[in-house]
């Protein structure tokens, strides 16, 4: 016999075969029917309802398909009478579910298939759903928000987290097995403070600052090496997020960090050429073998700098690209990018094998004029000045920072140089040739070379001047 879902009639389901708890365990982490927010699996055959109560034509049919349609529960993305029906289904069952023309498609119907004021009958069967409480996929884990948080913000996957997390018997939480604990790690993998527990990490890149959530575990995922003893079957979290700090990868491989210590004004940023003003803290650390030293080789306040001069340490100054007008942050740069690649401007007391920390605020920061909004005499004469600092940084063998001004001297005229006047095309081809030779020559010098590169650049030579001597030569050599 059919059963009403709704008060008063309009969604009927019938049960043929009755499902099972999401993991079939039927334990107090197993789901015995989906949620808002869950992604369900339904497949499903859709008929006409004639006027008489039979049934009709398939006018829809997953099956037929062979793929069930997924979508999330509670988003109002299907009909409601489906999110009514599919709410009340356990995984594997099978109902017949008739719905009326307003839990359908109602007065408007859903052309060219479904006509006005249809009622409809579904041949339904729920494959399954992926808990949106359920942290770690597999049951052992099951989270209940207990206070949503404030904002929208979560923490990144490089984040400095900071928890109050307790470990308890039951969800009353009055026993406890770990009392209230306040720790910070970072959301990198293999943070020590939590080795072993992949529950924390993962429930915490989920929550809002200040948010609180419980979690009821049973093993293996209630473990914790050294806080919650193998054996321990069964226990529940309590976890409050006191808060994060901001951790950036700058150079992409986790070699230059920022970690920001207090957060700057608006969203604009410096670009290269800016004129900024920063303060500084810079600090070597020197791994010896049984121990580590840190010590402050140079300090500096309110000094004023032109951004990718190479006034100060490449990583640095490739960092404060990333920072906005009063931020405060704590730079880490691996000895990789230290002062190996920076030697002319090594202090004394450091050593190109120590790794260093800077703690730095951008003061306040005057943008480069943007291309877009200058005249062509401008463009030239910004060109000249980009190029005589890339000679300069190029014969400080500081490569990186040579490439970074040669590129910008070629954005100004890369692909046209039509509107130019005859003099000023000439001169700009001038300095193209000059500053694409020496990008070839930067390729060609740093530790990888980059064929593709040192050839692109010499294409690129040989296209404004093609009997260019230097340019087939380092073309020559990069094919030997």
């Amino acid at each position: 016999r059919a059963e009403a879902l709704v008060e008063g009639g309009g969604v009927w389901k019938k049960v043929h075969t009755a499902g099972t708890s999401l993991y079939g365990r039927g334990t107090g982490t197993d789901w015995q029917r989906p949620e808002n927010g869950d992604e369900v699996r339904v497949h499903y055959t859709g008929r006409f309802v004639k006027e008489d109560g039979e049934v009709g034509d398939v006018f829809d049919s997953s099956r037929e398909r062979n793929e069930p349609l997924k979508f999330e529960l509670g988003k109002k993305s299907v009909i409601s009478g489906w999110e009514i029906a599919v709410s009340t289904m356990q995984k594997g069952e099978h109902a017949t579910v008739t719905l009326s023309p307003e839990y359908a498609y109602g007065e408007a119907g859903s052309p060219p298939k479904i006509p006005p004021n249809a009622s409809l009958q579904f041949d339904m069967e729920l494959v399954g759903w992926v808990c949106h409480r359920d942290v770690l996929g597999d049951g052992c884990a099951i989270k209940t928000v207990l206070e949503e948080g404030e904002g929208w913000e979560r923490p990144g996957k490089m984040s400095e987290v900071t928890i109050e997390v307790g470990v308890y018997t039951g969800t009353d939480l009055k026993v406890a097995i770990v009392p209230p604990t306040v720790l910070t790690f970072n959301m990198r993998a293999n943070d020590p403070v939590v080795a072993g527990n992949e529950l924390l990490e993962a429930v915490v890149k989920d929550m809002k600052k200040g948010a609180r959530v419980m979690v009821e575990t049973v093993a293996p995922r209630c473990a914790w090496p050294g806080r919650v003893k193998a054996e321990i079957k069964e226990a529940v979290y309590a976890i409050k997020l006191v808060g994060w700090l901001k951790i950036e990868d700058i150079s992409k491989d986790g070699m230059v960090t920022k970690k920001v210590l207090v957060e700057g004004d608006g969203w604009e940023r410096p670009n290269e050429g800016a004129d900024a003003i920063v303060s500084a803290e810079c600090r070597a650390i020197r791994e010896r073998p049984s121990s580590r030293e840190t010590f402050v080789y140079e300090s500096f306040e309110h000094r004023k700098i032109r951004l990718m001069d190479g006034d100060l340490l490449d990583a640095l100054e490739t960092a404060i690209l990333s920072m906005k007008k009063g931020e405060k942050a704590l730079v880490y740069v691996d000895p990789t990018y230290g002062y190996g690649k920076c030697a002319m401007i090594k202090p004394d007391n450091v050593r190109i094998d120590d790794a260093l920390e800077m703690e730095i605020v951008l003061e306040d920061f005057e943008k480069a004029k943007e291309s877009w909004s200058m005249s062509f005499e401008e463009k030239v004469q910004v060109m000249k000045e980009r190029k005589q600092k890339g000679n300069e940084l190029f014969n400080n063998y500081r490569f990186v920072l040579a490439m970074k001004s040669y590129e910008r001297a070629i954005g100004f005229f890369e692909y046209s140089t039509s509107e130019l006047s005859p003099e000023l095309r000439k001169e700009v081809n001038v300095l193209l040739v000059q500053c694409h030779l020496n990008m070839a020559a930067c390729y060609e010098q740093r530790n990888t070379q980059n064929v593709e590169k040192v050839l692109y650049h010499c294409g690129k030579t040989l296209d404004i001047d093609p009997s260019n001597v230097k340019a087939l030569y380092r073309q020559g050599n990069a094919f030997m």
